[in-house]
């Protein structure tokens, strides 16, 4: 049986989880103990209790109350040496271990011992999707009589033998497929889940199937599935990747499925279930990564998504400036939809918007501004002022003395927090406005101070 332990734990117990071996008698802890380390098996400590008339050889084995602290401390720790603890009676109750997902039952449970064992394996932890208990006794084989005690009700699946998850996987498998015609149309199925509300709902089913597949694998009960799980993952992988969709990660889909996928999406190339996705204002990433896109369609995708993306993001830095790109971009994408650009054409008034985006400390430059932050504030004066004619040079002028105003406040400690210095901001701005040579009125004088305290607030951190 140590064989045994040795090839599940160390094939199916992915890292950092840790298991126990619980056995009938401290002797037979001590032999467990002596014939795993004779394999060279995972790092394991007995812990038992000190008898007064236990044998000498017991006695050596039985470890003081520090030791059994350590023990305990770095079993419990996912970074701890410890990654098995033999015991007989010690630890199956009120020992509380949630990095413990296995437990080797070489004993005779009943009744509470029987449920507090399994407890011990239930505990959540994350990447945990269930406790597993391997039993060498015989326990499960009488699984009723051993909890008799109880309603059924109150141990209505407490432990499951693996071959019982058939139908749920093979429902769960059903529904994540259910989602595509083809599964091998990887850039179908990728622009298929662009409706957020479409993307949810394969998000869940495939966080099902695949939090099955942790709890079975590697069960050859899993085996018809593996494909199509790899298959999922990547799609999965790309959906995650176009649509800048933080929601679709890896999350309770289990350790030994997060490998998985990991393993086979880094195959694919694909960039990420954790990674930042290519942002356009990285010029030479991005447009490599357009290159590698198998066709105009998938590059008008990712190029429409990825420029969605970083408006969504800078917005706020700019509402101006972003909130007209935000127009031009749905405008753009109705027109590419009613078929009215050719998808040449919609990558080429893509690149326009991308452009755009990425030259803004140019576009300040050229109108005599020091920086892009310069420009978020021309905007917002060009925009309050309108259809007014106003001098281009005035209003530049009144840029550079907001901003010279604002930059006056936002050196002080915690400005963002301290409401009399953001008062006082507030005061020293509207201040400037009534000074400007430019005609405002009252109201644009109150709706200006308000975009450039809000501008502030985004630009100076």
């Amino acid at each position: 049986m140590a064989l045994d332990i040795i090839d599940h734990f160390e094939n199916e117990v992915p890292s950092p989880f840790k298991g126990m071996v619980v056995t009938t008698s401290k002797e037979a802890a001590i032999r467990y103990k002596e014939t795993l380390d004779s394999l060279n098996g995972p790092e394991s400590r007995v812990i038992v209790s000190e008898g007064h008339n236990d044998p000498e050889h017991i006695k050596q084995w039985t470890p003081s109350d520090s030791e059994k602290s350590q023990y305990k401390e770095s079993f419990v720790d996912p970074n701890g040496e410890v990654e098995l603890l033999i015991v007989c009676d010690m630890l199956l109750t009120g020992f509380d271990a949630p990095v413990a997902q296995v437990m080797y039952l070489d004993k005779p449970l009943r009744e509470h011992s029987l449920l507090q064992a399994i407890a011990r394996v239930n505990r959540p932890f994350e990447e945990k999707t269930h406790g597993l208990i391997i039993d060498y006794y015989g326990v499960s084989d009488e699984l009723k009589e051993a909890l008799a005690m109880f309603s059924s009700k109150d141990v209505e699946r407490a432990m499951v033998p693996v071959k019982d998850k058939q139908p749920e996987l093979e429902a769960a498998h059903s529904k994540a497929i259910s989602f595509f015609e083809d599964l091998d149309e990887v850039e179908q199925c990728v622009q298929s889940l662009e409706p957020e509300d479409r993307r949810i709902e394969f998000k869940n089913a495939f966080k099902r199937f695949s939090k099955l597949m942790d709890i079975v694998l590697p069960d050859p009960m899993a085996n018809p599935y593996r494909d199509d799980l790899e298959r999922l993952s990547t799609i999965y992988g790309k959906a995650k990747e176009r649509y800048r969709d933080e929601t679709m990660n890896l999350e309770g889909a289990g350790a030994k499925v997060r490998k998985l996928v990991q393993d086979h999406i880094t195959s694919r190339g694909i960039e990420i279930l954790n990674d930042e996705p290519v942002s356009i204002m990285d010029e030479v990433e991005f447009d490599a990564k357009l290159d590698d896109l198998e066709s105009d369609q998938a590059r008008a995708s990712e190029m429409q998504n990825a420029i969605k993306h970083e408006i969504n993001v800078r917005f706020d830095e700019d509402p101006v400036q972003y909130g007209s790109l935000k127009e031009r971009l749905e405008d753009l994408i109705e027109k590419y939809r009613e078929g009215r650009y050719s998808e040449r054409e919609t990558i080429e008034e893509l690149r326009s918007l991308m452009d755009e985006i990425r030259s803004r400390d140019k576009q300040a430059r050229e109108k005599g501004l020091s920086d892009e932050t310069d420009l978020s504030f021309y905007h917002a004066i060009e925009d309050v002022l309108d259809a007014q004619d106003v001098e281009e040079q005035a209003v530049i002028e009144l840029t550079a003395d907001l901003v010279g105003t604002v930059e006056g406040f936002v050196t002080k400690v915690e400005w963002k927090q301290r409401t009399h210095i953001q008062s006082q901001m507030r005061k020293a701005v509207t201040g400037q406005l009534y000074r400007s040579r430019i005609d405002l009125s009252a109201d644009e004088r109150q709706e200006l101070t308000n975009r450039v305290i809000e501008l502030a607030r985004q630009h100076y951190r």
